[in-house]
């Protein structure tokens, strides 16, 4: 065969060039698998929660050196940034760490320009920078895209409500007595908010945007779709922002929000509905009551100004203080107990327990005796009271040798 024959040499390089893009393929089809095998692993241990975020970082890092042309990838690492950002973890790359989330995101949309959902969270991370108005760009782009993508509509809803929850302390029940006394409809509402603005954007924008976004997500997916207490928590807070009371009432209880629950009962006036649900959250005890004491610190003041003669949420009142090991405070409100129920046993009984814990004996040992004489079986009275009889006995030896 002659070897400098043209015919043989074009067949040569034909063959050498099949195979150079053959090998060129098989290395990129290698690479994307190992790359989706890290991707994979990120997910699943985000998922589990199990591995250190070091560690599913790294794994996110693998699959983009391997692939760095996947939008999912990309996109996963903007997110990591934008956390890092917030975090504050690394103090000298504020401000750095944000611009390179951005630059990834922006990545991942590039090579996905027609992703409803990409363009929708990008929107929701970059609004905690407050670029309101770009915000608002990226979300008409994400529904424009995603039309029929329930997802898409509810996380636009969400963030409306949540920009409005910025400006208007949904906790502050007074504002809603007040706007609720005077009657005044939805409608009317949304006008009296048409003068308060958030960057530019009157607070009816948002909230009729958050109520569009919302119809759209429900009638998309259903229900069942968004079943869960951060849909219903959103659309209680509309509702209570636009003033549906019994509406906000019946998505708080949906989502088990009960502080809130009972928050709209008070603005409501039904004191009966609001103490039904505060018995119902501090009578389980526990680690519930533990959690958010501060929040139903300030819920049963409220309930306190308006209904000052019930004596429960004195008790339950000074049960946080107690737990916040604000003595002076929980002795006021189990004072306060006693004044407008002197048999309440638990108010004494506890009184008995903070006297003896700032060493006043003498009180302790007071109250003690009034919980025997209501309830002479009453265990925890007994024990402490001996404990109390005999401590004082000791210091009576120690003082007379």
């Amino acid at each position: 065969v002659n070897l400098l024959n043209p015919k043989t040499i074009s067949k040569s390089l034909v063959f050498s060039l099949i195979l150079i893009v053959a090998i060129l393929l098989f290395i990129s089809v290698i690479k994307n698998y190992v790359s989706h095998t890290y991707y994979s692993k990120f997910q699943r241990h985000l998922k589990e929660g199990r591995q250190s975020l070091d560690l599913q970082i790294q794994d996110l890092r693998h699959a983009f050196e391997l692939c760095p042309t996947n939008a999912k990838t990309l996109f996963e690492l903007g997110r990591f940034y934008i956390k890092e950002e917030l975090t504050g973890k690394n103090k000298e790359d504020k401000g750095k760490l944000y611009e390179q989330a951005k630059e990834f995101f922006l990545e991942a949309l590039m090579r996905k320009p027609t992703d409803g959902r990409h363009w929708a969270e990008y929107a929701w991370y970059i609004s905690r920078f407050r670029e309101t108005n770009e915000v608002i760009d990226h979300f008409t782009k994400a529904v424009n895209l995603g039309m029929n993508d329930a997802y898409v509509h509810s996380i636009y809803a969400r963030w409306c409500v949540n920009q409005v929850k910025k400006e208007i302390d949904i906790e502050d029940s007074l504002q809603f007595i007040e706007m609720c006394k005077k009657g005044q409809r939805s409608e009317e509402i949304m006008q009296s908010y048409d003068n308060r603005f958030i960057d530019n954007v009157s607070i009816a924008t948002f909230l009729r945007q958050a109520r569009i976004e919302w119809d759209k997500a429900l009638f998309l997916g259903g229900t069942r779709t968004f079943r869960g207490r951060t849909t219903y928590n959103s659309l209680g807070d509309l509702n209570l922002l636009s003033c549906e009371i019994d509406k906000a009432i019946k998505n708080y209880n949906r989502a088990n929000n009960k502080i809130m629950s009972t928050r709209c009962y008070i603005i409501k006036g039904d004191y009966g509905g609001a103490l039904r649900i505060l018995r119902s959250i501090f009578k389980r005890g526990g680690s519930p009551l533990q959690r958010n004491l501060v929040k139903k610190e300030r819920l049963l003041i409220e309930f306190i100004k308006k209904d000052p003669k019930n004596y429960e949420s004195f008790y339950w009142l000074g049960e946080i203080y107690n737990r916040r090991g604000m003595i002076e405070k929980a002795i006021v409100n189990f004072k306060k107990v006693i004044e407008l129920n002197p048999k309440h046993i638990d108010s004494h009984l506890n009184l008995a327990k903070l006297y003896n814990s700032i060493e006043k004996a003498d009180l302790a040992i007071e109250e003690c005796e009034m919980v025997l004489s209501l309830n002479p079986k009453n265990k925890d009275a007994f024990d402490l009271l001996s404990n109390l009889i005999r401590g004082k006995y000791k210091d009576v030896e120690l003082m007379t040798k």
